[in-house]
């Protein structure tokens, strides 16, 4: 038989145990994670950041597009942490707007502040454009760049996306390729 001693050794036990687990618990918050078009996005946002995510692609995918815009179907994991949920969902938001029918996320290219058009791949462009101004270096220079050439993320119309062929025929149609020599000087051809 127990003794008085052991009850109250156990008593107190099991109210250290409960008040434990209990202020354990108090510091679980609940996180969401998703998945759009079959990729998972961490996000560990709160529910209110998730809708308000949801909310903002919609509103920036009806701005892109005529007419009525939809986003694609996205599951939501939700998840115990003990970590402050994010409270803005930013990923989730670039995830629905990349997702929509009609919008992708290209570069804007830019000279002098003029905006040109749209290209998809930011990058290919680049790289394009570069093998460009190799092919038509004069024997007397190093290198060639377009002044006033930038380029900007974008969310847009897919169908308003230019080849990079073309978008290098609107850029040094409006800027020539200027090109430099080993010593410095810059001349356009």
């Amino acid at each position: 038989m127990l003794t008085s001693e052991v009850v109250k050794i156990l008593k107190k036990s099991f109210i250290l145990f409960f008040a434990l687990a209990f202020t354990l618990c108090s510091h679980l918050r609940a996180s969401c994670d998703f998945t759009v078009d079959g990729r998972r996005i961490d996000t560990g946002c709160s529910l209110k950041a998730a809708s308000l995510a949801h909310t903002a692609a919609m509103a920036a995918a009806e701005e892109i597009l005529p007419g009525a815009a939809s986003l694609p179907d996205y599951s939501r994991h939700l998840r115990l942490t003990f970590a402050r949920p994010a409270e803005k969902a930013p990923l989730l938001t670039d995830a629905l707007l990349c997702a929509a029918d009609g919008v992708m996320r290209g570069s804007c290219i830019y000279v002098d502040g003029l905006r040109l058009g749209t290209v998809e791949d930011a990058e290919g462009f680049r790289a394009e454009f570069s093998r460009y101004i190799d092919k038509t270096l004069p024997t007397w220079a190093n290198s060639g760049f377009v002044r006033g050439l930038s380029l900007t993320p974008r969310y847009t119309r897919a169908e308003f996306a230019l080849s990079n062929d073309d978008m290098i025929l609107l850029v040094t149609g409006l800027s020539p390729v200027m090109y430099t020599d080993g010593m410095g000087r810059i001349s356009p051809v």
